[in-house]
């Protein structure tokens, strides 16, 4: 039979123990290489993404025309006259009428001329500004019947 206070000693040296093996550290400049190249890496990987970034902006600007090639005046020299629009609001909306296709043009056209005959007293400046210049965009590209 098992008696505790004469066999517990023996049973505890012969039990095998839970401590980790130790772990060979890794030499300190080995460490500092990783980790500078974990840096560097990061640095290119950040620069890569400015530089594509930056390019895409770049082209994207290019590629958008610019409506002070066009303001004031329209192809044929005439000022466009506005009565509710300031010079921002007509550049903004002039140049998001270029990127309409001709048919979408023409619909929006007809569709401000009957907004504005049924819009009220004070739409009625906005509408008439809006549908001047997606005239003077027909003009430009042709469309003008």
């Amino acid at each position: 039979m098992f008696d505790w206070d004469r066999d517990y000693d023996g049973l505890i040296a012969a039990a095998p123990t839970n401590e980790p093996a130790p772990v060979a550290a890794a030499p300190r400049r080995k460490r500092m290489a990783f980790s500078m190249m974990i840096l560097a890496g990061f640095l290119v990987l950040c620069s890569a993404v400015y530089v594509v970034s930056e390019t895409v902006i770049f082209r994207s600007v290019l590629a958008q025309p610019d409506p002070l090639t066009i303001l004031p005046f329209g192809g044929d020299g005439v000022i466009i006259d506005l009565l509710a629009m300031n010079d921002e609001q007509r550049n903004s909306f002039l140049t998001d009428l270029q990127k309409f296709s001709n048919a979408d043009l023409l619909l929006y056209a007809a569709t401000t001329r009957s907004d504005l005959e049924a819009a009220p007293e004070f739409m009625r400046p906005y509408l008439a500004d809006a549908l001047a210049l997606i005239e003077h965009e027909m003009l430009r590209r042709g469309l003008w019947i």
